[in-house]
């Protein structure tokens, strides 16, 4: 199973590079494409044209295959075969992956409202630039076929996972979509999981393995924490 968090613009994957190994390479997805491969020109324009696009590699891209690619990946006689081929497993693959940049879209800010304390307009739109502006704050959805089912909003403190925000589709929800999420996290990371929730949504985390405890928040009234251990792996949602 291919873990695309490792594949490049180009469609490589760095994991067991020599270069990388022997510390002659960091990395494009570490550096962002200043590795020291593209040191004279100061950025890889592969890596850089894929960002433009919004895309993680050239074959998720709307022009793809353009004229240029051949041309910039001169190493890979077979750039687009393998490229058409990275692209067709991605889409039909259900991915946890790291969408803030897609915060904004309408369908985005849906799920949003179905967790947010103010599902209005301007509260969604609140929501979004909170994480937008924030480096701390992650913002990852479940991803089926390039749409987004499902979206978790968590921050990771040194022995645990903080979830502030988790919420599905409503045409997805009961479908496991939530619990794949927690279960994500778990893999992860391999450390406890919390959350705190009301009364409405602590039933999904008491499905998911959660041990929950009741208090009386000052503001918001009855609220409960919710803890997963990393010896409670495993959803049941």
């Amino acid at each position: 199973m291919i873990d695309f968090t490792t594949i490049t613009a180009c469609g490589e994957c760095c994991v067991g590079c020599k270069k990388k190994e022997d510390g002659l390479c960091e990395g494009c997805i570490e550096t962002d494409g200043h590795c020291m491969e593209w040191a004279e020109s100061g950025q890889c324009p592969i890596h850089k044209c894929a960002k433009e696009h919004g895309v993680q590699f050239c074959g998720l891209c709307s022009e793809f295959p353009c004229d240029e690619l051949p041309k910039k990946i001169q190493w890979n006689p077979n750039v687009i075969e393998h490229l058409t081929e990275l692209s067709c497993k991605y889409k039909n693959k259900p991915m946890f992956q790291d969408i803030k940049q897609r915060i904004t879209e309408p369908e985005v800010g849906k799920i949003i409202s179905y967790a947010s304390f103010e599902g209005s307009t301007e509260g969604i739109a609140k929501e979004a630039e909170k994480y937008l502006s924030s480096d701390t704050l992650n913002f990852y959805g479940w991803v089926e076929d390039v749409e987004v089912v499902g979206i978790c909003g968590y921050e990771v403190h040194g022995n645990k996972v903080e979830i502030h925000l988790i919420s599905v589709a409503e045409d997805r929800q009961r479908k496991g979509v939530g619990g794949a999420m927690v279960t994500a996290l778990q893999e992860m990371y391999g450390i406890p999981l919390e959350a705190e929730t009301d009364d409405d949504a602590v039933e999904f985390y008491r499905k998911c393995g959660f041990i929950t405890t009741v208090f009386q928040h000052p503001k918001k009234g009855k609220r409960h924490t919710c803890v997963l251990g990393v010896e409670n792996s495993g959803h049941k949602n």
